[in-house]
């Protein structure tokens, strides 16, 4: 392990008359600025610790002030994340633009302990252990954690120097016997009182397929990991080594924790293991309690995520925290040009402008949806990784539904074939590159109107059809729609052009956190629509037929070939939960 080398800035003359070092009049100045005014506050408070980053204090004076810092920007973390608590964005996830001074703030934290880390690894402590090293250690990683999945959030390559950084704290707090010494006068909610444990939840992240994630989505895995890093451990021990449940941590080097097949260096001093089988387990319990309760359990999640939403991050931390998800397909590189057509709506309205069973007067032109300048970097049979020069991360989200097709001097070469965003990442130097996960088979634009208490309602909803790939064994059509308008059984009326068909949504077979795909049971009986509804009421108010009551009793409908979907129900259970085989290229 090379000696500890941290990155900070070095002290300007002249800083410490742009801010103000003593304790008390600093905690005035704090309690003085705009908390109304939740961008300025962040403005105000980030550029107060860039200037004492970059003035020469005493370490206990220095190690005041940023007490008080901590306290401060615990509340800003809270107010942003994982949604906005407050202001014209409440509920939402925060403006890009609006969290970069946030950025700025963790980056400067991070110096501001990593200065704190330099100060104390000389000082001898003549009795007991050396607790303010400890905490500066602590609070070092805990703030490049942040920054670290600040990076994530974006989408965007990770500086080497931060995994360096990362195993070289934890190794000096381990050689030194302080990485499980506790601070019980933390106080912090996001923070942890131990290093080791700190080190162990920032491992986790990144082991948790985060350029997979939607956007938010790192802050809840974050929230989860608040409440159950505790299940994971970290082992010296080679014996305890497995190609399951057991990632390899280098701490001599600058990346990630990895898998291996098996373990070729048993003597190297360097290796951990990262050990999650109870972590795992606790997942799957997890699981299981939504399952049968239909909600999120305690100590999980912020509490805005519902069941279903809960289960599909849940189901991705298991498969990412058990083993590193292998490639099912090879790759290989291609440079063709590409036309992309982003979400189901845009979709729907391209499919829809050449689809000979539609009238004239539905058609719009979509030469404005259709993009152009994509190029393929490397395709597999499951999917295919494309790039552009400029930057799009904001534009678009992981689990988005996409169109593809070749493009040959400006004219298209292909059809249309169907994926979903697997992983993001980018940046404006380097444009922006996106793995597409391929959904096969023919496309169809639908439309669905799905029951509201005893009717159909009349609103419509644009869907898809994708016939000719086959799925637990069975090919029969399957229909994409945005998230939330799936129920098991729902009844729905399915128009294709201007046939009409009544059908129940059965077996989902998929989602991507922006779209659910299903199987459909076709239905001969009818399902009355509202304005229906509200014409045989006025027509027959004092007499409702046992037709009538036949027709609303929507239970009573028979569901043909129910078995083969039984069948398929039980295959899925079966099934073990896996990731998409499209990977964020090594680099990353």
């Amino acid at each position: 392990m090379d000696k500890l080398k941290l990155t900070f800035p070095s002290p300007h003359p002249g800083t410490h008359l742009l801010v103000e070092t003593r304790p008390d009049k600093f905690a005035e100045w704090l309690e003085s600025l705009p908390s109304g005014n939740m961008p300025r506050f962040v403005t105000e408070v980030a550029d107060a610790v860039t200037n004492l980053n970059r003035t020469d204090l005493p370490i206990v004076q220095r190690l005041s002030l940023m007490q008080q810092l901590d306290m401060v920007y615990s509340s800003i973390h809270n107010y942003y994340r994982p949604l906005m608590k407050s202001g014209p964005h409440k509920g939402n996830l925060a403006p890009i633009k609006e969290l970069k001074e946030l950025y700025r703030l963790t980056r400067e934290m991070s110096f501001a302990y990593k200065i704190s880390v330099y100060a104390y690894i000389d000082k001898k402590v003549f009795f007991g252990k050396n607790k303010n090293l400890a905490n500066a250690i602590n609070m070092a990683l805990h703030y490049l954690g942040l920054e670290l999945l600040e990076q994530y959030e974006l989408y965007s390559p990770i500086p080497m120097y931060i995994w360096r950084e990362i195993h070289q704290l934890y190794y000096t707090a381990e050689s030194r016997h302080l990485s499980e010494l506790s601070n019980p006068d933390m106080g912090l909610i996001h923070c942890f009182n131990v290093a080791e444990t700190t080190y162990i939840r920032i491992c986790l992240m990144a082991l948790s397929n985060p350029y997979h994630l939607k956007r938010g989505d790192h802050w809840e895995v974050f929230t989860y990991l608040n409440h159950w890093t505790i299940q994971t451990i970290i082992s010296e021990d080679p014996d305890d080594f497995s190609d399951k449940n057991c990632f390899v941590i280098d701490l001599d080097a600058d990346d990630k924790p990895t898998t291996l097949k098996t373990l070729e260096d048993h003597e190297n001093p360097d290796l951990r293991f990262l050990l999650t089988a109870q972590l795992t387990i606790r997942l799957a319990h997890h699981i299981d309690e939504i399952q049968i309760d239909d909600k999120c359990p305690k100590n999980c999640f912020s509490n805005n995520v519902i069941a279903r939403k809960a289960t599909h991050l849940m189901e991705n931390m298991l498969a990412s925290w058990e083993s590193k998800q292998e490639r099912q397909n090879p790759r290989y590189p291609r440079i063709d040009k590409m036309e992309v057509i982003w979400g189901l709506q845009n979709i729907h309205q391209v499919i829809s402008s050449t689809d000979p069973i539609l009238e004239n007067n539905l058609k719009t032109n979509v030469d404005n949806i259709i993009e152009q300048h994509w190029t393929t970097i490397n395709k597999s049979d499951g999917g295919t990784c494309l790039a552009r020069p400029r930057e799009k991360i904001n534009e678009i989200d992981v689990g988005l539904l996409v169109a593809i097709r070749e493009s040959v001097s400006g004219e298209a070469n292909s059809s249309w074939l169907l994926g979903s965003i697997s992983w993001i990442t980018g940046n404006k130097r380097n444009g922006t590159q996106v793995g597409i996960q391929y959904m096969k088979g023919d496309l169809q634009a639908v439309i669905l109107q799905a029951r509201k208490g005893n009717y159909i309602d009349t609103g419509s909803h644009m869907a898809l059809m994708l016939s000719g790939e086959q799925i637990h064994g069975l090919l029969t059509p399957t229909l994409l729609t945005t998230s939330g308008l799936y129920i098991e059984s729902r009844p729905m009326m399915l128009r294709v052009g201007e046939a009409e068909q009544f059908i129940h949504a059965r077996l989902k077979v998929g989602s991507t956190g922006s779209v659910d795909r299903f199987f459909y049971q076709t239905d001969n009986q009818q399902i009355s629509t509202s304005e229906q509804q509200a014409e045989s009421k006025t027509e027959n108010s004092s007499d409702v037929s046992s037709e009538d009551e036949e027709i609303i009793n929507l239970n009573a409908m028979p569901m043909a070939h129910a078995e083969d979907f039984e069948a398929a129900a039980r295959k899925e259970r079966d099934k073990r939960v896996t990731l998409d085989d499209m990977i964020v290229p090594k680099n990353k």
